[in-house]
């Protein structure tokens, strides 16, 4: 504030937010373009308008001077108040679910050892396993040749996974097409840069979703449950995690809300672990399964992959 009095005719030039005074006018006319002056004035000013509206509307950070007016704009306002995603509690609670889940599947391969023994001895004589509905020879097929001697080098499905090559564009398929998709043209892609005898998996039926892996160098018959590939698939899980933070490094505006790579980074997190319903991802790995089955199926008849 700027005050000019006048005492015994002579006038004094005070500046009250400075603290200072003078008889000149030149003099005030300088001091008033100081730049300590400038500071202090548009500071004062800057808070003086702050004050003004210091009630804010959470919704829409819209101010009034009044809580009345702050109240009545309430009432109308429309805006969705949207509480920012607190990404990584997110990450960590699907992980943790996730955790779960595969002690459940660890139970039911557990309860399936006994099944496991008969087909790996099975495996070891070297006999054909007959399908246990017809009981009858797949026509002229002879499986045992077929995966003991022609595919017979074919990478074991953990190394198979642990080798894949994941790219940034894997990590953002994820949060654009979704767990099933995203999971599925991973592996598909994969299998498919494979010659036909390297593939450590074969479907002899689509139907049926009869699937042998290769395992610890040996050609097994996943159970009913298929807790191999189900296995496999929570390894696939954790490779595609592991690509975040270099995702995160090249899109550092990740933690910015209201920005594409923060949406983009909630897709992701929440599509890389599939859902936290028991039964809604149980559903979603067998529909992962019956996808990639369906692109290594071999045919009967001429011991070809059916396309």
């Amino acid at each position: 504030m700027v005050i000019k009095k006048c005492l015994k005719s002579v006038d004094v030039f005070l500046c009250e937010s400075c603290n200072f005074n003078c008889s000149k006018k030149s003099n005030f006319d300088a001091h008033l373009n100081t730049a300590k002056h400038k500071m202090i004035t548009n500071d004062n000013k800057k808070n003086a308008k702050e004050n003004e509206k210091k009630f804010r509307c959470v919704n829409c950070d819209k101010g009034y001077k009044h809580a009345s007016g702050l109240s009545r704009h309430m009432k109308a306002c429309n805006i969705i108040n949207i509480e920012p995603v607190k990404t990584d509690e997110v990450v960590s609670e699907l992980i943790k679910q996730n955790h779960e889940f595969k002690v459940l599947i660890v139970e039911q391969q557990k309860e399936n050892h006994t099944l496991h023994q008969k087909i790996l001895e099975v495996a070891k004589e070297g006999k054909t396993i007959h399908n246990s509905q017809t009981n009858n020879q797949i026509n002229n097929f002879n499986l045992s040749v077929f995966l003991n001697e022609e595919c017979k080098n074919a990478v074991n499905l953990i190394d198979f996974i642990s080798s894949l090559r994941l790219s940034l564009k894997d990590v953002e398929s994820m949060g654009k097409l979704g767990y099933v998709e995203g999971m599925g043209n991973i592996l598909v892609k994969a299998l498919n840069d494979l010659d036909v005898n390297e593939r450590p998996i074969h479907c002899t039926d689509i139907k049926r979703e009869t699937v042998y892996v290769k395992d610890k160098d040996k050609w097994e018959l996943d159970s009913h449950n298929k807790i191999k590939l189900k296995h496999s698939l929570f390894k696939l899980e954790e490779r595609n995690l592991e690509m975040l933070p270099i995702w995160q490094e090249e899109n550092p505006d990740f933690n910015k809300m209201d920005t594409k790579e923060n949406s983009d980074y909630i897709n992701i997190s929440l599509n890389s672990l599939g859902s936290e319903n028991e039964l809604e991802k149980e559903k979603q790995t067998n529909k992962i399964i019956k996808n990639v089955l369906k692109g290594v199926t071999i045919d009967k008849g001429t011991d070809k992959i059916v396309k």
